[in-house]
């Protein structure tokens, strides 16, 4: 039985053997290999049918050096105050020479700037209307500099209050950092303010388009043109010529200017009303030593071409004090922009004016007088009127500085 036992034990045995080698063949079979690492490339195409460009920053500066043409000098310091509102411009008299200014925008896109194909600004008058559009040049990011550079396009940003410093220097998420790592691309162009133009707050909003011309434009932002103004004669002498004692004498004007009778034109971005003031034409003969002839007249005529329908303007008489000021304004009559106006004066040495009476001068001795009129612009109107674009085309002529 023993012997038996063993027998059957070891047959046990083998049979577990083999059922034990049967599952493992099996497990073989199923081709289980230990865990491994491994690699395998992706791909994917956004499509940016939809996605236009957005601005992230904007801002203007003034060129401050006339004499660079449209090269920006950002020197400081600006013409506005800090805080007081939109940043300031003024343009030159006779637009000698013509001033410019620089437009910054900061530009970026959901499918990467490289579907930025074109920017521009838009640029609209006080009172709305379309001024013109430029179109915008890509810049470096270096461009820019850093605020804390005097003279570069982030320290004029920040010292004009547009923006502020850490918006450039905020790293990570400034404009620097974004624009380094190729997030954002700035975009610079260079235009013309002209006298030609009304001054007050102008408009200006920045404009994209995608490859796909999937198109956007910015909220708005604001610019002021700041008045200037400036009256130029084409004449330096009024001569009555020879008068008689007992009638009035006018020395006739035109409107073309450079021509041979006197001609105003303002030549800044204000309309002007005239103001005149007359001194006394003072006797410098032997016979007529100090005597005055001392009361005159002014009419302002139609502009070349009169195309604000305008009619001449007279002021008649106007007394001449000794020593004080009595100027007289033509309220009524305005002076375009760049439009030639006639202007002609009269002298009344017939009449008794103010000196006269008082150094009880009854007659007017032959012989030379001498004497000075005094010519001053003064603003004519907070605004520009309806229809000056058009007007002005039709009057305005380039009148050369001095």
């Amino acid at each position: 039985m023993k012997g038996e036992t063993t027998v059957k034990r070891l047959g046990l045995l083998a049979l577990l053997l083999v059922l034990a080698a049967a599952m493992t063949a099996g497990v073989a079979g199923a081709s289980i290999t230990p865990p491994q690492t491994g690699a395998a490339t992706t791909g994917a195409s956004v499509d940016a049918g939809t996605t236009a460009p957005s601005t992230v920053a904007a801002w203007m500066l003034p060129d401050m050096n006339s004499a660079n043409g449209s090269s920006i000098d950002l020197v400081p310091p600006y013409e506005d105050a800090p805080g007081a509102g939109p940043v300031t411009v003024t343009p030159n008299l006779y637009d000698s020479p013509l001033r410019y200014m620089g437009f910054w925008a900061v530009m970026t896109s959901a499918a990467g700037i490289g579907d930025i194909q074109d920017v521009w600004v838009d640029v609209y008058h006080p009172d709305g209307t379309f001024k013109y559009q430029r179109h915008m040049q890509r810049q470096t990011c270096s461009s820019l500099g850093v605020p804390t550079t005097v003279g570069t396009p982030a320290a004029g940003a920040v010292t004009t209050q547009q923006q502020t410093a850490s918006e450039f220097t905020l790293n990570p998420g400034g404009i620097l950092d974004q624009c380094n790592q190729g997030l954002y691309a700035i975009y610079f162009v260079a235009t013309d303010i002209s006298k030609d133009q009304p001054f007050g707050v102008y408009t200006y909003a920045i404009g994209a388009s995608s490859l796909s011309s999937a198109t956007s434009k910015s909220g708005t932002r604001q610019f002021e043109v700041l008045q200037k103004s400036g009256l130029a004669l084409d004449f330096t002498t009024v001569d009555f010529g020879i008068i008689a004692p007992t009638s009035y004498k006018i020395t006739d004007g035109d409107a073309i200017w450079g021509g041979a009778l006197p001609t105003i034109a303002s030549v800044g971005n204000v309309w002007l009303n005239l103001k005149v003031d007359f001194d006394p034409m003072v006797g410098t003969g032997p016979l007529n030593l100090g005597k005055l002839i001392d009361v005159f007249d002014v009419t302002v005529g139609a502009p070349s071409n009169n195309p604000f329908g305008q009619s001449s303007v007279t002021i008649d008489p106007i007394p001449a004090f000794a020593g004080t000021t009595d100027a007289v304004t033509v309220s009524s009559f305005f002076l375009p922009s760049d439009c030639p106006v006639k202007v002609q004066f009269s002298i009344h040495p017939e009449v008794m004016g103010p000196g006269r009476a008082t150094s009880q001068q009854t007659g007017v001795p032959a012989g030379p007088y001498a004497g000075a009129i005094k010519l001053t612009g003064v603003s004519a109107a907070t605004q520009w009127p309806t229809g000056w674009a058009t007007g002005l085309a039709q009057c305005a002529v380039a009148i050369p500085a001095p």
